[in-house]
């Protein structure tokens, strides 16, 4: 899915956020609304790029109260709850390990 020439720290947290259930509901969700169209990583991203990631765990996020304001969310991987940035933060200030 990723090619060869990616950050290999970014393809290690990419291969770790697909082992989320929350993200495999998400990509089988942009499957059945993308049938006609090829799903490349990057476009995955960019159409997941609001949601959180956690800052421990580095899974996916579900909103809560005080998302809109303070960018609050909790991870159902590791319990964490509080301020998260956004994929695409993550992603532009290449924050994951």
């Amino acid at each position: 899915m990723l090619s060869e020439n990616v950050d290999p720290k970014f393809a290690k947290w990419f291969t770790h956020s697909l082992a989320n259930p929350m993200a495999l509901n998400e990509i089988e969700r942009l499957k059945h609304f993308n049938k006609d169209k090829q799903l490349s990583a990057a476009t995955m991203l960019k159409q997941m790029s609001e949601r959180g990631i956690c800052p421990r765990c580095e899974s996916m996020t579900y909103r809560t109260e005080g998302w809109q304001q303070f960018n609050i969310s909790q991870c159902p991987k590791c319990g964490y709850h509080g301020k998260t940035v956004t994929i695409d933060e993550y992603l532009n200030k290449r924050l994951y390990r």
